[in-house]
């Protein structure tokens, strides 16, 4: 029998609390018998469970993007070349990353994780659940395309989780607990922030999350105190420690420098008329079609969904591409790599699958009127009503709402061609959601902040320049950046 011992010196156990800010879709893989995408419970009370293999993917993925331990590699795997992250070699010092979270994928020959993540329960018995209607939209007609209808439940916002991490600190970690601290506080401080989102399509804004009320326990294994006290932990009333809602303050650790190579957006717009995006399961007794709401603090609120959004951006930036290029194929690969792809079964050979870069968040419309407005459709042969076609709408009239949206790794010219688009929704030239033909969706911009690489520009309607402050002939550089690549693209 083998005398070794893992020589485990120390256990740290962090609790805290999470709250979806925003719907969020944990989904169980299986296709339910009255929607398309279902959510994943727990078998013994129905709660809604939120799996420690995820919850540690996001943590994990989080301090790689934060850190930039992430390199334009071959995959010793498959031999593609991949972003990948960043692993120690032989005789060289462990990343933060590996020194909480473990070994990269491609280390066969890694150590494990220090860091046991819990699965994470819903706090509230009554779960709230959200059901969504989705279609994906044919950039050339504008339409639904074939077969390409789903619907998918969700978990409400407000929805919470109880939080649970334990760190086993072993003698040979003792050396490098100061870096681990670190990591696991800048780890746990993105949930904090609202830095990392959870679950399915949260690069359309699903899962934004919050966590607070962090508590730590430490529990020195080599003394009988501590070692009594570990064993006691969950079992008998021991001792509560405060709460706090800053784990760098419960940590004591300083917040590092922010590396990532990110494009951000924040704009306001004022709704010029009327917006409607269809919720798609309006009651029996309600209008026929009715505007989309979703939970917030307890209330329904109307919103502009990231998926709505997100549609709307990526279709006019492919008819801005394929504008200014020459080549229709260039501008197609140039905004695939931007915002991703998955390939139907007759591409598979032509197009190659990847996530998208932009992530566009869900926000609510603020100030707006919810009003029934009965419309009738119209013979077009005698010019009169057409029988039996009486309809009843409940658009939002009015209101304020932001858009928010960011670029993970961008280009110069992909920039540009995102401030094409923000243009065209400022002017409200572009409309959002349906029934642009008679005047709905129309944007008008007020406001907006752009940030890149340290720096920040400004932009207010109400200012005779139109810009408060950045340079003006930064953001045209970006454009110029992106006529430059169509240009060269279409000419290859």
């Amino acid at each position: 029998m083998s005398q070794q011992t893992r020589e485990i010196r120390q256990r740290w156990i962090i609790t805290g609390t999470l709250e979806l800010l925003t719907p969020a879709h944990l989904s169980n893989g299986d296709v339910g018998h009255q929607v398309d995408l279902t959510l994943l419970t727990d078998p013994l009370d129905g709660r809604p469970l939120l799996t420690g293999a995820s919850l540690a993917g996001a943590l994990r993925n989080y301090l790689n993007e934060f850190t930039n331990n992430y390199s334009h590699k071959k995959d010793p795997r498959s031999g593609e070349t991949l972003w990948l992250e960043n692993s120690s070699g032989q005789g060289q010092p462990k990343t933060a990353t590996e020194l909480l979270f473990g070994a990269a994928r491609q280390n066969d020959e890694g150590d494990q994780s220090p860091l046991i993540v819990h699965d994470a329960l819903g706090k509230q018995e009554a779960v709230q659940i959200e059901r969504r209607d989705g279609v994906r939209i044919d950039p050339k007609t504008r339409l639904a395309a074939d077969q390409a209808k789903f619907d998918l439940n969700l978990l409400a916002a407000g929805t919470q989780f109880d939080l649970c991490f334990e760190l086993v600190v072993t003698e040979p970690m003792l050396a490098d607990l100061t870096m681990i601290e670190e990591a696991m506080a800048l780890a746990l401080y993105g949930l904090q922030d609202e830095q990392i989102s959870l679950g399915g399509r949260k690069r359309r804004g699903y899962g934004v999350c919050k966590a607070s009320e962090w508590r730590l326990w430490k529990f020195d294994l080599t003394t009988a105190a501590g070692l009594k006290g570990w064993l006691e932990y969950g079992r008998f009333n021991t001792s509560t420690p405060p709460a706090t809602d800053n784990i760098l303050t419960l940590l004591k650790v300083n917040l590092p420098a922010d590396q990532r190579d990110q494009y951000e957006l924040v704009a306001n717009f004022n709704i010029d008329g009327s917006v409607l995006i269809r919720s798609g399961f309006e009651s029996d007794f309600g209008p026929d079609m009715a505007h989309l709401e979703s939970r917030r603090n307890g209330q329904m609120v109307p919103i502009l969904s990231g998926t709505s959004l997100a549609g709307v951006i990526r279709g006019q930036a492919l008819r801005i591409a394929r504008t200014v290029s020459g080549s229709e194929a260039f501008a197609t690969n140039f905004v695939q790599n931007l915002f991703g792809y998955m390939p139907a079964e007759d591409e598979q050979g032509k197009f190659k699958k990847s996530a998208s870069r932009v992530w566009v968040q869900e926000t609510e419309i603020t100030g707006g009127n919810k009003l029934v407005q009965n419309r009738v459709a119209i013979d077009r042969f005698t010019g009169g009503a057409l029988e039996s076609a009486l309809f009843a709408e409940q658009p939002v009239f009015g209101g304020q709402a932001n858009i928010q949206l960011t670029i993970k790794s961008p280009q110069d010219a992909e920039i540009g061609l995102l401030m094409l688009v923000l243009k065209d929704l400022w002017t409200g030239f572009v409309p959002i959601g349906g029934e642009a033909s008679v005047g709905r969706g129309r944007l008008q911009g007020t406001f907006a902040t752009i940030k890149h690489k340290g720096i920040e520009w400004q932009l207010d309607k109400n200012n005779e320049s139109s810009f408060v402050e950045g340079d003006a002939a930064k953001l045209e550089g970006f454009v110029a950046a992106f006529v430059q690549k169509m240009k060269e693209g279409g000419a290859a």
